[in-house]
């Protein structure tokens, strides 16, 4: 058995993080300096697992499945309002909302 290979995957996930950290720092860095805010929410939220569709009573529907939701599963329909959601566009929506929810908990 080879280790060359785990050790240089290891390697390229250690770039991987760095960079990303990096990204994060300089994001920071330029929101301070603009007087913007940088909020990151919860890794574990359940952003894609969850309906963020408006009802026309004006609230969320946030129904959740309850199984995990493959990843080549690109649109979605909700069972409790009924609407067809983008995967993507639904999980955008409950990034934002999330992170309104989680900054108003702090004001």
């Amino acid at each position: 058995m080879s280790l060359k290979g785990k050790k240089k995957r290891k390697h390229n996930r250690n770039l991987s993080d760095a960079a990303l950290g990096d990204l994060l720092n300089k994001i920071s860095y330029k929101c301070a300096w603009y007087g913007s805010v940088n909020h990151q929410i919860d890794q574990y939220a359940p952003t894609t697992k969850k309906c963020w569709n408006t009802l026309p009573d004006g609230t969320l529907c946030e129904y959740e499945w309850d199984k995990p939701i493959p990843t080549n599963v690109r649109t979605l329909k909700c069972p409790k309002c009924g609407a067809v959601l983008d995967r993507d566009v639904n999980a955008a929506k409950g990034i934002l909302i999330t992170a309104h929810r989680e900054m108003d908990k702090t004001t």
